[in-house]
């Protein structure tokens, strides 16, 4: 502890300082300080600010004056963002203790304006970026030189940057650009030089009978007419809500969703042969409510998640459940129980429903909305006319020409003629220690987290399976405007990353390929994945999914833990039975470590297959931390014997 009560961190036995989850070289630092020849002297080390967040600070000596925004363009070329100084004191003379060591209590404060804040904004625009930052990210303060990723920010919130910067600046800023941008004074630099977007602004349509759907709702309505499909496409959710509940006031908040919201009002016919959607006036919606134990939770649960008829509105359904006093009996418990079809809504959309019942139910007033999802999907259609589109769609014919891969992993039991939609899951952590080097990976490779993973998931399949190409999909916000931001309905799109895992690859030559991949498909992720199945005309095997088999996320959109001064809210952990692909690999990031749900077909895997999934997935992950530089065929993996058809196949999976 400082004499101002701060905290100061610094340890010469290892020499390293860790901020973020980066393990930091504080000598390497000063090295490439003392390197420029103006710096005589160097001293690094991190400190806390009164957010308890911590920051690398740099005391020097210069016998002639040097900015301080040379030194950092100097380190910038030398050093990976995350360790960047924030601040850099100069001092006259470097002060020592009796033991000739740095003496850290005689070191003076850095001139700073608060936490990260090295930089203030210099213009309007700066300003404006600033603001959007800190709303984006749920921080209070901001410099001008931070990395928008180092901040907490990954791929979902890029996009909502983007869509921010459109909305405010008018200009169509590609996710490639704030990949490499990635700080407010370049992104300003960017929006500087740019022309206005050629996207026009989404307006409100004429009212009618009913209205066109999207291309993203045409998928869910076909997908609902296939025999078989069940609650596949249903997305329950269930919260425990502690403390003294007002079932009136609950249900009262639902019906204002309803009201508020058109996509819960909203019911799907053919007219003409093709699907429309229907938005109704009213849509009256009641909570049905029993009292029972909690030994009975799980029943109620399954007998409540059952198909909609997606000609009857709303498509939303809520139970209340009444339980008994906990063990001191001092508070009151409930199960609320909610369930939607994914037609009208998506990940998003249940943070949003989730969140504006709270503040519903506090008689909070909401901001109106300007638009619905109806006017959303218009605009949708009238987008697939435009050139830009159209350049998008070249991108993705091409990256998909030719032979298109099909996923071949090795099963416990012999695939269904009909796809089967019946799934379960098994969850592990990476622990603390692991996610730490990840994200040190990530800042090192220049990539994100989500690349990180992605890519060792795509090696671990190709381990399995055998092939060298492959072809994993994962959802995409969709909401290219902020004014969709707080609108439910079906925005998700699912984008196709097709890369080559080559046995001889090393990890980080097929990580950068996997990283270009992401950044062209976000820069096309306008295009939807229904039209290039469509567009591909690809032959459609009823046994399993157009373009892939296989899924990954990296997104955690339920809520944890929401306290208000009547109420308390904490997600209830409920059985999956369903998977919409093969394998499907959730990972949520929080609390300094990564959880994963590995969800499986049970059609097709054993509990076992998919515990050994899990354990292998890992052992690569820690494999390539350990050596980034590692051929992908050279990973570790245990030895393994796995029977087909009474043949023993070891390492290479054979199908017969």
């Amino acid at each position: 502890y400082l004499p101002d009560g701060s905290i100061a961190f610094y340890g010469r036995a290892d020499n390293q300082i860790k901020i973020r989850g980066y393990r930091i070289e504080a000598g390497e630092i000063e090295a490439q300080l003392l390197s420029c020849g103006k710096v005589k002297e160097a001293f690094v080390m991190a400190r806390e600010d009164e957010n308890r967040d911590k920051y690398i600070l740099a005391y020097i000596v210069c016998d002639e004056m040097v900015e301080e925004k040379e030194l950092r363009e100097f380190l910038i070329g030398r050093l990976p963002h995350y360790m960047i100084p924030s601040y850099f004191v100069r001092i006259e003379k470097m002060p020592l203790n009796s033991n000739g060591k740095v003496d850290i209590r005689s070191l003076p404060e850095p001139n700073r304006i608060k936490g990260r804040d090295y930089e203030a904004p210099s213009d309007s625009t700066e300003e404006k970026l600033a603001e959007i930052w800190k709303d984006i990210l749920k921080i209070e303060d901001v410099g001008m030189n931070d990395n928008f990723f180092e901040l907490g920010g990954h791929s979902l919130k890029a996009t909502v940057l983007a869509n921010r910067i459109y909305k405010e600046f008018n200009v169509k800023m590609p996710l490639s650009e704030i990949f490499t941008s990635s700080t407010i004074k370049n992104i300003a630099s960017y929006i500087k030089n740019s022309r206005n977007s050629i996207y026009s602004s989404i307006e409100p349509v004429k009212k009618s009978s009913y209205y066109e759907i999207s291309s993203a709702q045409r998928r869910m309505f076909v997908l609902s007419r296939i025999e078989g499909t069940g609650i596949a496409y249903n997305l329950p959710g269930v919260v425990e809500i502690c403390g003294n509940l007002s079932k009136e006031r609950l249900e009262e908040a639902f019906n204002e969703l309803v009201r508020r919201h058109e996509s819960l009002r909203t019911s799907f016919e053919l007219v003409n042969e093709e699907p429309v959607q229907i938005v109704h006036e009213e849509a009256e919606l009641h909570v049905e409510y029993e009292e029972a134990d909690e030994r009975s939770i799980e029943s109620l649960i399954k007998e409540f998640v059952r198909p909609f008829d997606l000609r009857i509105a709303p498509l939303l359904r809520v139970k209340l459940v009444k339980l008994p006093k906990d063990d001191k009996g001092n508070e009151d418990r409930h199960i609320l129980m909610y369930d939607m079809h994914h037609i009208i809504s998506d990940g998003v959309s249940r943070k949003i429903m989730v969140d504006e019942f709270i503040s519903l139910y506090e008689a909070k007033q909401l901001k109106p909305l300007r638009l619905q999802y109806k006017d959303f999907a218009a605009w949708q259609n009238r987008l697939f006319e435009s050139e830009e589109i159209k350049k998008q769609e070249n991108y993705w014919m091409k990256k998909f020409e030719g032979d298109i891969p099909v996923l071949n992993m090795p099963t416990d039991f012999e695939r269904p003629a009909i796809k089967s939609f019946s799934g379960s899951n098994t969850s592990f952590k990476a622990g603390n220690e692991l996610t730490s080097q990840l994200k040190e990976l990530a800042g090192r490779t220049g990539t994100t987290l989500y690349m990180v993973l992605l890519t060792a998931y795509k090696i671990l399949l190709s381990r399995y399976s055998g092939q060298e190409e492959l072809v994993v999909g994962s959802p995409i916000a969709g909401r290219p405007h902020a004014d969709l931001e707080n609108i439910m309905g079906m925005f998700v799109n699912m984008i196709a990353i097709r890369s080559f895992p080559v046995g001889s690859k090393t990890f980080g030559q097929y990580l950068n390929e996997v990283k270009e991949d992401c950044l062209m498909a976000y820069e096309n992720q306008d295009y939807q994945y229904e039209e290039l199945v469509e567009a591909l005309g690809a032959r459609r095997d009823m046994s399993r999914n157009p373009l892939f088999d296989a899924s990954f996320t990296l997104q955690n959109l339920d809520i944890e833990e929401i306290e208000t001064e009547e109420l308390k809210f904490k997600r209830y952990e409920i059985e999956n039975t369903v998977a919409k692909f093969d394998l499907t690999l959730w990972c949520a990031e929080g609390n300094g470590d990564i959880e994963f749900v590995l969800e499986y077909c049970t059609s097709l895997f054993e509990r076992s297959t998919a515990l050994r999934l899990a354990e292998d997935y890992l052992k690569i992950l820690k494999s390539i931390v350990t050596d980034e530089n590692i051929r992908i065929k050279d990973i570790e993996l245990e030895d393994r014997f796995v029977k087909r058809d009474k043949v023993l196949v070891k390492d290479i999976q054979f199908n017969f």
